[in-house]
C-alpha cells in the first residue's frame, strides 16, 4: 500500500496581521490548497512592535484579538476550501534579534499571558514544555544572535529567504550553516517558505509521514522526526 503523506507549509505570514505580509489569508490558504498542500501553519509575527508600548493588562485581550486577525481569516478560509490550518507564531523576545517559530500555543495562551514577548528565552522554553509545544529557531544565521540550543527543539535548516534573494540570485550559505548548527546541537531540522508574498512561493514543504490534521499529531511527528524536508530541485532530506 502506498504510504500516506501530509504536505505542510510551516512558515506563513498573512497581510491581516504581519506588517510585512502582502497576501491575505483569504488568498494564500486556497492557493496552497491548489498547489497540493494539506496543511498550513500560520506563523504571524508577534513582538512588542505589534502592540501599544507597555500594553496594559486591561486592554491586552482586545489588542490580542486584533493581532489574531490573520489567524481568524486563515482558519475560516481553510474551513471553506478544505485544508487544515494550524496556529503557530513567530515570536521575537523583546531586546533580541532572533525569532522563534512556536507550534502548540492556543488562543487562550495568547489572551491569558500579557506581553508574552517580554518573557525570557528560559521562560518561553519552560512555557513550551508545560504546554507540550515545539520551538524551532527561525532562520538561525540571518542575525548573529542565537540563544542556547538546549532551550528549544529544532532549527530552520532551510528558509526560502535565505536562499532565494530579492535579486534572484541563489545562495545557500546561511541555510548550510543552519543545517550544520542543527546537526552539531542535536536539533530537529525544519524548513519553511517564510511566505509573505506571491514571489516567495518555491514549492518547498514538510512532508509528514501519515495523516496530520491537528496540532498534537503534528508536534508528535516533529519530535519523532517522522517527516522529510522537500527542498528545491527535488531534494528530499529525511529528518532522521
Amino acid at each position: 500500500m502506498k504510504e500516506k503523506y501530509t504536505f505542510a507549509e510551516m512558515h506563513l505570514h498573512t497581510s491581516e496581521t504581519s506588517r510585512c505580509g502582502k497576501v491575505s489569508a483569504y488568498e494564500s490558504i486556497p492557493f496552497f490548497k491548489e498547489k497540493g498542500y494539506d496543511l498550513v501553519c500560520v506563523t504571524d509575527h508577534f513582538n512588542e512592535r505589534y502592540f501599544p508600548q507597555d500594553c496594559p493588562d486591561n486592554v491586552w485581550r482586545a489588542e490580542t484579538d486584533r493581532w489574531m486577525a490573520g489567524w481568524y481569516a486563515a482558519r475560516e478560509s481553510g474551513e471553506k476550501c478544505g485544508i487544515t490550518v494550524l496556529h503557530g507564531v513567530e515570536l521575537q523576545p523583546a531586546g533580541c534579534l532572533y525569532e522563534l517559530l512556536i507550534y502548540g500555543l492556543d488562543d487562550k495562551d495568547f489572551f491569558d499571558i500579557p506581553r508574552m514577548y517580554d518573557l525570557s528565552i528560559e521562560e518561553i522554553s519552560a512555557l513550551a514544555r508545560e504546554r507540550g509545544a515545539f520551538i524551532s529557531l527561525a532562520h538561525p544565521f540571518r542575525h548573529g544572535d542565537r540563544p542556547d540550543p538546549s532551550l528549544y527543539h529544532g532549527a530552520e535548516v532551510f528558509n526560502r529567504a535565505e536562499s532565494f534573494h530579492d535579486d534572484g540570485m541563489r545562495d545557500d550559505a546561511s541555510n548550510n550553516l543552519a543545517a550544520d548548527f542543527a546537526a552539531k546541537n542535536g536539533l530537529i531540522p525544519t524548513c519553511g517558505q517564510d511566505f509573505h508574498e506571491w514571489r516567495h512561493f518555491k514549492g518547498i514543504a514538510t512532508r509528514f509521514h501519515g495523516e496530520v490534521r491537528d496540532i498534537h499529531t503534528m508536534i508528535s511527528k516533529l519530535f519523532a522526526r517522522d517527516f522529510d524536508l522537500m527542498l528545491p530541485d527535488g531534494v528530499i532530506r529525511p529528518a532522521k
